[in-house]
């Protein structure tokens, strides 16, 4: 384990101590109270991936707002900037453009009116109002049709909160099932050059990609305040570009998310879950389980700990020492991308 995920991981975990059920410290602090009326929930009440003892749910939740995403930095004067003209500042700079994508070929139609195509080596699932075809309207789409898939810029629609960007190169939908996120602890105007400058070299190199970034300026005071989605076979020309982003975003702040692996301070990176449950909520949860078991089991002291945490990643096919990796992963090659930046 890499000395700054590790460090972080034993600090957190040597200040946590359960007192009983419903009731733990941190820092030898106040216990905090859980109502302890709350029993173990049924799995079908709180979602698959959520843990059903509220103890466990508790810490999940703790670690994944106190680690994960908050960022203990001073930062004045984000409340004062107007959300709309922020809005309108984040679209300006978005240099993606709307469009079509033409030449994909229909292989397979189903009767709610989806469609998989291909352009190249490329696959895609698209929905009625996702693609035109050329011919007539009523033209019936079938098996060998040549189709257009709309290009969409832009969205503040898809997640509250958030402003999501996407790339002019559709992408291979198999490729989701192995994405990279790159984390940036950025700041309202840091967003801004952000955005910029990854939706122009990512588009000048044709790489697929999505991106968000919070739309309330109020709300940059985490690490993860935005967030580049790429398939993990882009990992090395995107690297490369983030070095030329970096040097001209001169607000990132240095902290990253707990579990991510830094790159350059405040940019780090992690394999997505693949999954419905966040990267940082499904370790959050490993951590919690672990704390958990040692206690459990009559045991809090760090080592203890430390050793039931390890065995929840290993149980789960992953490593402790490199926890931004799914299962089964290599660890990333990354490029000659500091050039002297101290990380």
């Amino acid at each position: 384990m890499s000395n700054s995920i590790q460090d972080r991981i034993t600090k957190i975990v040597d200040s946590f101590y359960i007192h009983s059920q419903f009731s733990f410290s941190i820092n030898g602090n106040k216990p905090v109270q859980l109502p302890n009326n709350t029993g173990t929930t049924p799995a079908e009440q709180i979602g698959h991936y959520l843990p059903r003892d509220p103890l466990t749910r508790e810490l999940q939740s703790l670690f994944y707002r106190k680690y994960c995403s908050a960022d203990n930095s001073v930062e004045s004067g984000n409340d004062q900037i107007d959300p709309s003209i922020f809005a309108s500042q984040l679209s300006a700079a978005n240099k993606s453009i709307e469009g079509w994508d033409h030449g994909w070929n229909v292989y397979q139609t189903t009767a709610n009116g989806s469609l998989s195509i291909q352009k190249g080596d490329r696959h895609r699932t698209v929905y009625p109002g996702e693609y035109v075809t050329s011919g007539p309207p009523g033209t019936m789409v079938k098996v060998g049709t040549v189709v257009s898939v709309r290009v969409v810029r832009e969205s503040f629609e898809i997640q509250q909160g958030f402003y999501y960007v996407f790339g002019h190169t559709l992408s291979d939908q198999f490729d989701d099932h192995n994405l990279v996120r790159f984390y940036f602890n950025a700041t309202p105007e840091g967003a801004l050059k952000i955005v910029h400058e990854l939706t122009t070299a990512l588009n000048r190199f044709q790489v697929p990609f999505r991106f968000k970034t919070l739309s309330f300026p109020s709300s940059y005071n985490r690490t993860d305040a935005a967030v580049l989605y790429i398939a993990r076979r882009y990992f090395h020309i995107v690297a490369m570009s983030l070095q030329e982003v970096y040097e001209r975003t001169l607000r990132l702040k240095s902290e990253i998310p707990l579990f991510t692996k830094k790159i350059l301070p405040g940019i780090g990176i992690a394999e997505d879950p693949g999954t419905t449950e966040s990267f940082g909520m499904h370790r959050c949860r490993l951590l919690a389980e672990g704390i958990v078991e040692a206690w459990k089991n009559g045991n809090q002291q760090l080592s203890a700990k430390m050793e039931a945490i390890k065995k929840q990643f290993t149980s789960n096919g992953l490593d402790i020492e490199k926890p931004y990796l799914n299962k089964n992963s290599v660890d990333f090659l990354l490029p000659d991308i500091t050039r002297g930046v101290e990380i």
